[in-house]
């Protein structure tokens, strides 16, 4: 059910009649409603019309007067189907727009024109994406896509400052290729021949050996392959002076490679000092130095910095690119008489015929192309190139640094559900990955390239150089001493604690402290890696060295790195921080470094004991502040900087810091590499290179046959080698018998005939495994969040919300026990939706409007609400998302947890308990998991120790288990790991998931009957049509189209029998409309693939009788051919088909990707 249908509900349950209408304005779209006929206003229907939910709605608007609702534009993109429908909003636009350039690219001003058909009609924009025919009152949306892309062409025409700076007409030009990969635009002939473009956004200067004592600057980029880059150097060097692009010739295949003007200007001086000596390198004695980069790097520069910006030296021509932006697109072959595609498989094969090969030998090589055997000879030479090119085309997902890559790698991982070994992209193969590691990684760089944006928003300047450092990456660059400590010393506690105030540390702190200051003693160039469990004091203890080293006159200037969200949880000017809660006034002079800084106001920083900054300040600053000779550097919840590739983890270790602690009670969220960064950060060499390391530990930890016996070994052995340089106490076991017990309530609740249905429909659509587990889990909290027509506004009475999902009303019966009490509780969950479900209820069921902390609340109102819920006396709630609650966090003042939505990761769903549990707690905590289980009455367990949570839970019969019960097992079973084997415990199960859950999501694997195909997306219906006649037509040549500006056109199939044009109507009536597209499109696609389509079928889940006499006259003249549903019955019957065979249709083919194919296939 549509937002607008949900929204209305109640006016249906009357006897008044809806009618709703359109008027078309220049910034809105107004829905006129109509009673009657009669135009009312929605003040007229506020006791049926849920006015509030619309005024929360981010689609809706309702206009000043509180009358008319209101839809932009651009929202029309965020509304569901069923409610495009009842607006009886135009269809989105089926044509095509033609674009067409004016100008000559790189010397004058270049214009984009475009033009927007469909058959024979033109149209033009009557209102942003609304147009209309000119010959005719023919009326249609465009498509996202499109509408995106004349906006973006619109923007650079009216813009003299980019229309004439070919830098920019070569961006808009790349932007329109990529648009016409993924909707059908017609690309004039200079546009499509423009060769395939690279826009550099940075190049590194590269120090190489000429002679004795000179070296040779090149210029290189981490955007380009080693190839390209080799060819560019090349290019540059042939060049006579600087320009505006380089053209490149790889394996024949023609790259532009376009420079901006800072970059001309730039590579302009390089192209007048291409050689420097030795000794002016070392001085920075050079225009090079000068003239592009200001900035020098110091001697005080700490000693892991090795430069500034792209500048650094390597006696080697090897060039450094680390993070690659891969622009090839079709994978490597083997040309003979027919192009051969290498795959991963193929290396092996030919390493071992190349390795018994002697130099001019030539050896015969046999390849498997679709079931016939191709043979041939080639020589040695000629087969290491092959190998070569074969190996360059195997990646990790780090050699991709834009996050819209890994978007893409990501879902085409999630749609064979993480299982191949490698996945096919652009041309390139991926090894497999893990899900958590990528899903991180694409996040740091969507990271950085926010900040790229806002930096680019705000200044014209030239981007911003970082500094180098060694990275340890491939091999060790870099190491401090790593002796143990070997005298047995006395802890030596500060005078400055609050002791008159009952401040004091207890035994583990001690041990906590005396650790730091034997390791200062050993030597003042070391570091601790400080992983106690949650609530055990970790802040006081480090407090309490660094007021020891203020003491003894070693503490000025210390640097305090940390989430934005915990500054004030250290200090706070009201005087409610840790440090004026547990250290006299005086004991430090504080500063907080805040935003981007001058030089000046950096160094003034030195006056000051302690500096506390975020990690995206420092960030910004990293190049001042690594100016300074810092005691100490502590990064609190360092589990920040877990990528060693990020500009992030860049930033902090190119500080000159000599005393290093990193704080994190989760220090392995993802995987052991997490740890390894830590290390590498407090005691660089510790763990030797990553690359040593992960061939180590992590290869052997990532096998799915690996025992406890194996992984308590490598337990063993990485807490032996990080000896005294880390340090883990646990709650339970350092913790007096006089501290409050943990108490684990299961509740198990039955699900609501509505959410049995949910979970019985999703198991048989055509998702990903893992999709719709999600989307069971989802279900279990509650129907609307799967509901993904509606945002974020929960619809319907509160009655219904809890009739909805019997789990909800179960937390009513929780919460009276709570208020029974007046005690107070946190509720969990990672939904936005969910919270606001519970927000409403909660007010509906105790009056009170509780606090919602999520990552939409900024500093200011997270700490209020926080507050507001600590001082309000006797029951109260606060809904939380893991996430929000997972740094720092204290709200003793609780001592209910309620994980109403589980997280995946327990070491995340462990951190948001001890938001409550924790030291400074007075009574028990009760820890609530209410699940959905295959029960008649509400049954309940209850563990007092952790032992015997998991050990209970972990022998549960599984037989007949709901999603939740399923999720449990698996979050259980990692607990368990985390705690025995810590230090090896990193990662979330999906393959282990995948299993658990393969009894619920068994249809995956159950071949498609008519009935399942009734509940499958229209998408994967498109998929169908294409699967099944091409076994009906044995072809092997089948495509689905591109979703937007297809045409009208769903699916081609290429067969020896004549070509097929496919329409797909997933729809219970079929009418003319579906002939006209096929014909319309039938002209299209004969013309702009130069092919005849003597075959047009309409494919269609309507029955028989269901289709209109119309389009049935159109078949008995056989100008089309209907296969409708009793038909589609029969070849799921003569051809059983899985849902896998649509999962595995991933590919979408606009116009350029389906000529791409009939040349590559030679159709």
């Amino acid at each position: 059910m549509g937002i607008i249908e949900r929204l209305f509900k109640k006016i249906k349950e009357t006897d008044k009649k809806l009618k709703l209408s359109l008027e078309y304005e220049e910034k809105y779209i107004k829905i006129i409603l109509k009673v009657a006929d009669k135009i009312v206003s929605l003040k007229d229907l506020k006791d049926e019309v849920d006015i509030s939910s619309l005024s929360k709605s981010d689609i809706f608007e309702i206009d000043e007067n509180g009358d008319t609702l209101l839809l932009d534009y651009d929202e029309i993109y965020s509304l569901d189907r069923s409610t495009l429908k009842l607006l009886k909003l135009p269809n989105f636009f089926p044509g095509v727009v033609y674009i067409d350039n004016k100008g000559y690219f790189g010397s004058s001003k270049v214009e984009f024109h475009y033009k927007i058909s469909f058959g024979l009609d033109e149209y033009h924009i009557v209102n942003a994406n609304y147009v209309e025919s000119i010959s005719s009152s023919e009326r249609y949306i465009l498509t996202k896509e499109q509408y995106d892309l004349i906006k973006l062409i619109n923007q650079y025409n009216n813009d003299d400052s980019k229309n004439k700076e070919a830098n920019e007409q070569y961006r808009m030009l790349n932007a329109i290729k990529d648009v016409s990969h993924k909707t059908n635009l017609l690309l004039n002939e200079t546009i499509k021949k423009e060769d395939d473009l690279v826009l550099l956004e940075n190049i590194e200067l590269d120090f190489l050996e000429s002679d004795e004592d000179y070296l040779e600057v090149v210029p290189q980029s981490s955007q380009l392959s080693k190839e390209q880059n080799e060819s560019l150097k090349k290019a540059f060097k042939n060049a006579n002076l600087s320009q505006n692009f380089y053209l490149l010739n790889i394996d024949n295949k023609k790259v532009k490679v376009v420079v901006n003007r800072e970059l001309k200007d730039a590579l302009k001086v390089v192209k007048n000092n291409e050689k420097i000596s030795k000794k002016d390198f070392v001085k920075r004695e050079s225009p090079i130095f000068d003239d592009i980069d200001s900035e020098k790097v110091e001697f005080n520069y700490g000693p892991r910095v090795i430069g500034l910006g792209y500048l650094n030296y390597r006696p080697s021509p090897t060039p450094n690119i680390s993070e690659i932006d891969w622009f090839s697109k079709e994978f490597p072959k083997i040309m003979t008489d027919t192009a051969i595609t290498l795959k991963p498989e193929h290396l092996g094969y030919m390493q071992g015929k190349f390795n018994d090969l002697d130099e001019f030998e030539e050896t015969e090589l046999k390849f498997d192309v679709e079931g016939e055997e191709k043979k041939f000879f080639i020589s040695k030479e000629n087969l290491a190139n092959e190998i070569k090119k074969l190996e360059t085309s195997i990646k990790d997902i780090t050699d991709y640094n834009k996050s819209k890559a890994l978007d893409e790698i990501i879902e085409l991982a999630e749609a064979y559900n993480y299982k191949p070994d490698y996945i096919e992209y652009k041309g390139n193969y991926i090894k497999k990955f893990d899900k958590n590691v990528a899903e991180q990684y694409r996040d740091d760089l969507r990271e950085i390239e926010i900040e790229k944006r806002e930096e680019k928003k705000n200044s014209k300047k030239e981007k911003e150089k970082v500094l180098l450092t060694e990275d340890n990456l491939n091999e060790e660059g870099y190491a401090e001493g790593t002796e143990q400590i070997t005298q047995k010393e006395e802890v030596e506690l500060p005078k400055s604690l609050r002791y008159s105030e009952g401040i004091d540390l207890k035994e583990h702190q001690k041990e906590g402290l005396l650790r730091m200051q034997s390791l200062y003693k050993k030597s003042n160039v070391n570091g601790l890696l400080l992983c106690d469990d949650m609530g055990l004091g970790k802040t006081i203890q480090i407090l309490s060295f660094l007021a020891w080293l203020k003491e003894k006159d070693a503490l000025k200037p210390s640097l305090l790195i940390m989430p934005t969200s915990l500054i004030t949880n250290w200090y706070d000017e009201k005087n409610i921080g840790e440090i004026q809660k547990f250290f006299l006034d005086g004991t430090f002079k504080v500063k907080i470094l805040d935003g981007k800084k001058t030089r000046d106001e950096i160094f003034e920083l030195r006056n000051y004991d302690l500096v506390l900054t975020s990690y995206e300040s420092l960030r910004i600053n990293h190049k001042e502040t690594g100016y300074i000779e810092w005691k100490v550097v502590v990064c609190d919840e360092a589990q920040k900087m877990k990528n060693p590739k990020t500009l992030l983890t860049r930033a902090i270790e190119s500080q000159n810091a000599l005393f290093k602690i990193a704080c994190s009670a989760t220090p392995i969220e993802n995987s052991v590499l997490d740890l390894w960064c830590l290390t590498d950060f407090v005691k660089p060499g510790l763990l030797g290179s990553q690359k040593d390391f992960s061939q180590k530990y992590m290869k052997p930890l990532s096998s799915n046959d690996i025992n406890d016996e194996k992984r308590q070994e490598i337990n063993n052995e990485l807490s032996d080698k990080l000896g005294d340089f880390y340090i883990r106490r646990e709650k339970e076991k350092v913790l007096t018998s006089d501290f409050p017990k943990k108490i684990v309530i299961y509740d198990k609740i039955r699900p609501s005939s509505q959410q049995e249905d949910i979970i019985e429909k999703l198991k048989n659509t055509g998702k990903a495994a893992l999709a719709i587990i999600q989307g069971m889990i989802m279900t279990c909290s509650h129907p609307q969040l799967v509901d993904r027509d509606i945002e974020e506004v929960p619809l319907g009475s509160e009655e219904s919300l809890i009739e909805e999902a019997y789990k909800l009303g179960h937390i009513h019966t929780i919460l009276k026990e709570i208020k029974m009490k007046e005690e107070k509780a946190i509720i969990f969950t990672k939904y936005k939706k969910m919270q606001k479900i519970l927000w409403n209820v909660i007010k509906y069921w105790f009056g009170i409007e509780v606090g919602i902390v999520n990552g939409d609340a900024d500093k200011t109102s997270r700490r209020r609400i926080l507050d507001d819920f600590r001082k309000k006396e006797g029951f109260n709630a606060i809904i939380l998302s893991p996430e929000a609650a997972g740094v720092g966090l204290n709200i003793v003042e609780a001592n209910h947890v309620i994980h109403y939505t589980r997280h995946w990761n327990p070491a995340k769903e462990e951190q948001a308990t001890d938001r409550a549990y924790r030291i400074g707690q007075k009574k028990d905590v009760y820890v609530y998991y209410p699940i959905i289980s295959n029960v008649e009455n509400i049954e309940r367990e209850e563990y007092r120790t952790v032992d015997e949570w998991i050990r209970k839970q972990l022998e549960i019969d599984m037989t007949d288990s709901s999603p939740e019960e399923k999720l449990n097992r698996i979050i259980v079973k990692k607990k368990r790991m985390l705690k025995d084997f810590f230090l090896t415990c990193g990662g979330e199960f999906d393959d282990d998931m995948a299993k658990e859950f393969a009894a619920m999501s068994s249809g995956v694997e159950k071949d498609l009957s008519i009935e399942m195909i009734d509940n499958i997306p229209y998408q994967e219906f498109e998929k169908l049509a294409v699967v099944l006649l091409e076994k009906e037509f044995n072809s092997k040549y089948g495509l689905v189209t591109v979703e937007s500006g297809d045409k009208g056109i769903d699916g081609l199939i290429f067969s020896e029998n004549g070509n097929i044009l496919i329409q797909a109507k997933h729809t219970k009536r079929l009418d003319s409309n579906a002939a006209r597209d096929l014909f319309f499109g039938e002209k299209f696609y004969s013309e702009a693939l130069n092919k005849s389509f003597p075959k047009l079928i309409v494919f269609t889940s309507a029955s028989k009788n269901n289709i209109s006499e119309d389009i049935k006259k159109l078949e008995v003249k056989g100008e089309i051919e209907i296969y409708y549903r009793e038909k589609i019955t029969e070849l799921l019957n003569k051809y059983p088909t899985k849902i896998t065979e649509l999962i595995d249709r991933d590919i979408r083919y606009s116009i350029e990707n389906i000529k791409s194919y009939i040349k590559t296939m030679c159709i």
